[in-house]
């Protein structure tokens, strides 16, 4: 997609282990209050790192993601003028849940109203925010939602000993959660003199890398179009795979970046939450960032997905 023109984030949101939006969740994880769990194992010398939402409702694994996301398109549509409203909804979960399922509860609630043309897509991380950005070429207007749980497989990263712990501080920490933006276009922007919260600049994607090199690429290919990276933002784990992506791509064009050696990581505050931590990402951005500057935000997903978004703040 490369440079992105013409689109801005008007509003975004946030579900994690740490609260039921953003402010709060950024308020205890940056408290360090009680963030993580410790999950048993056979071993009793041994625990493991895992974060679960525990203000949702005690049910199945589809309803506690329809409870996510029915509080996360609550909390975007809630401030709306009705000149945006309804708005189409696109809509990522993990492959292991039925969309006509999902779309049958969203449409039967009454709250949800200001939706419309919902489409929901198995595709997550940097791969939906490429696709959401391809929608926006036939709608003005557009809310994202996308919401996962790694908890939910939490045994099968302990028996794969992929999860963190003492013996593995390169592991993942399972989490559950997600977030949902508001995309719109500069010509709804203009026409309804909206205030929104940041522009997108440059974005690129590179799916299911397998070599470690794939941000390499990406930076090395957006140095091309945007003169200065800014700050990081990433949700990339502790995992050697992605700390080596990491590195390349500041051994490629780390001079484009300010304090690369301090990216602010997301995963630090709830752990992993898999496909809905690239929305995440850019909710954050949008709550943290105070510089005029742009930023770079570096998705790295578990698939081997890649992307690159530069992106920034209005004021």
């Amino acid at each position: 997609m490369n440079a992105t023109f013409g689109r801005f984030i008007l509003s975004a949101e946030a579900i994690t282990p740490s609260g039921m939006n953003l402010d709060i969740s950024l308020c205890v994880a940056k408290a360090d209050l009680g963030r993580f769990d410790k999950l048993k194992s056979d071993d009793p010398l041994q625990s493991y790192t895992a974060a679960k939402i525990d203000f949702l409702k005690e049910g199945s694994a589809l309803e506690r993601h329809i409870e996510m996301i029915t509080t996360l398109a609550l909390a975007l549509l809630s401030p709306l003028i009705s000149a945006l409203k309804p708005l189409p909804l696109f809509l990522s979960v993990p492959d292991s849940f039925d969309a006509r399922m999902i779309k049958k509860s969203l449409e039967n609630n009454p709250l949800l109203r200001g939706i419309c043309d919902i489409k929901i897509t198995h595709e997550g991380g940097a791969s939906f925010v490429f696709e959401a950005l391809q929608l926006l070429d036939t709608h003005d207007i557009l809310m994202c939602i996308a919401v996962d749980s790694f908890f939910e497989n939490s045994e099968t990263y302990i028996s794969d000993a992929t999860i963190f712990s003492g013996d593995n501080p390169w592991g993942i920490i399972p989490s559950e959660g997600g977030a949902g933006v508001i995309f719109v276009k500069k010509n709804r922007v203009d026409i309804l003199k909206l205030k929104p919260l940041a522009k997108l600049e440059y974005f690129d994607i590179e799916k299911d890398s397998k070599d470690r090199r794939a941000m390499m690429r990406l930076v090395r290919k957006a140095s091309k179009s945007v003169p200065f990276f800014g700050s990081v933002y990433s949700n990339m784990t502790s995992s050697r795979q992605d700390s080596e992506d990491y590195g390349f791509a500041l051994g490629a064009k780390g001079e484009l970046f300010s304090n690369p050696q301090e990216p602010f990581l997301i995963n630090e505050l709830w752990g992993t939450m898999g496909g809905g931590a690239a929305l995440a990402l850019l909710a954050v951005f949008t709550a943290e960032h105070r510089s005029e500057n742009a930023a770079s935000l570096l998705m790295f997903e578990p698939n081997g997905d890649r992307g690159f978004l530069n992106v920034r703040r209005c004021f």
